[in-house]
């Protein structure tokens, strides 16, 4: 007890405190912005990273249009520093035949970068197919790096993701396969909290881009709400790319320990 009130006494003199927990700032979405159309240049574009620390960068495609199988060398850069890949979805060519079997030949990727330029930079792109989506957002306190991030299952809108508690999580569905299936009238951001950006060009293709802020510690199901009906054959490309991105403030147990340490070192000198 006299260990405890000792430590306690030396705590508010150094000027920490033991609790169970602390509370961990938000991660800050600072700005977002959205390109696309029926050409590679039109995957290029500017993106001011003022007071930015990360910039997240989800790039689609569609279905059609020499497509298929694009994508697998995919690259992004701003202002000629090649981002991370994350995550990436690579489209599926159509069969050789015969018959020939047309499948969802879109993709679908995410990337990152830490402590961009400041200023108006260049988003660039390379190694994708002629056509489609670049959402990107740019966030404040995420840690450097990235956490879990995943593929989720052909034909569905959803996907089951493990995260870390205070975490960020951007999340982007891509339609566009065979019978031209892919308009977004009926999609909804579902369980995210805002959506980055949308994009449709008739039927050819859809893409959405969405985040949650601020989740749980655990493994959840991440959806885009969809009311409309799968096609008999099964094949509409539709699935969801997510990454999580961690917060910048030390769990509470590091804080703990931190702070412990600190009582260490001011018992060492005391005696």
């Amino acid at each position: 007890m006299k260990i405890h009130t000792q430590i306690t006494t030396l705590a508010t003199a150094a000027g920490l405190t033991l609790a169970a927990g602390s509370a961990s700032a938000a991660i800050l979405v600072v700005g977002s912005d959205s390109w696309g159309g029926g050409n590679t240049a039109a995957l290029n574009g500017t993106f001011d990273a003022s007071g930015t620390a990360k910039l997240v960068v989800v790039v689609s495609g569609e279905h059609g249009f020499n497509q298929s199988g694009n994508g697998t060398a995919g690259d992004v850069f701003y202002d000629g520093v090649q981002l991370t890949r994350l995550v990436f979805r690579n489209g599926i060519n159509a069969s050789a035949g015969p018959p020939i079997v047309l499948v969802d030949d879109t993709f679908n990727a995410i990337y990152y970068l830490d402590n961009p330029a400041a200023g108006l930079g260049a988003i660039t792109t390379s190694g994708f197919g002629s056509r489609g989506h670049v959402g990107i957002m740019s966030l404040n306190g995420t840690a450097a790096g990235a956490g879990n991030s995943l593929v989720g299952p052909r034909d569905s809108n959803t996907l089951n993701l493990t995260t870390s508690a205070g975490s960020i999580v951007v999340g982007g569905y891509a339609t566009g396969g065979t019978g031209n299936t892919a308009a977004l009238g009926s999609v909804t951001t579902g369980d995210w909290d805002a959506e980055v950006s949308r994009r449709t060009n008739s039927s050819w293709d859809g893409h959405v881009v969405a985040y949650q802020n601020g989740v749980a510690a655990g493994t959840t199901d991440y959806t885009f709400g969809e009311t409309r009906a799968v096609e008999a054959d099964g094949r509409t490309g539709r699935f969801v790319v997510a990454a999580e991105f961690l917060d910048a403030v030390p769990e509470p147990s590091t804080t703990a320990l931190l702070g412990l340490g600190g009582l260490a070192l001011i018992f060492r000198r005391r005696k």
